[in-house]
């Protein structure tokens, strides 16, 4: 829905800076496609990498601290690992 948009005004903009540097109307249209092509591909990776959800970081499982033997108590979650003395 926003690609779209976006590939329009990406058009515009590689039109519009092409008209001050290329003298041939043929690479002028040529820079502006590529331009278009480009700016709409961006968006859409964006958007599509907003839609794919959470960071696999976040959708670790938390780590379990080795069950601590003498006070009978369960194992609590922890971030990361315990530290190796």
């Amino acid at each position: 829905m926003f690609a779209g948009p976006a590939a329009v005004a990406g058009y515009h903009a590689a039109r519009g800076l092409a008209a001050l540097t290329v003298p041939a109307e043929p690479w002028r249209q040529a820079f502006a496609v590529v331009g278009a092509i480009i700016v709409g591909a961006t968006a859409w990776v964006r958007l599509a990498a907003l839609s794919a959800g959470p960071v696999r970081e976040q959708m670790r499982p938390p780590i379990w601290a080795p069950e601590d033997t003498q006070s009978g108590h369960a194992p609590r979650p922890t971030r990361c690992p315990p530290a190796v003395v």
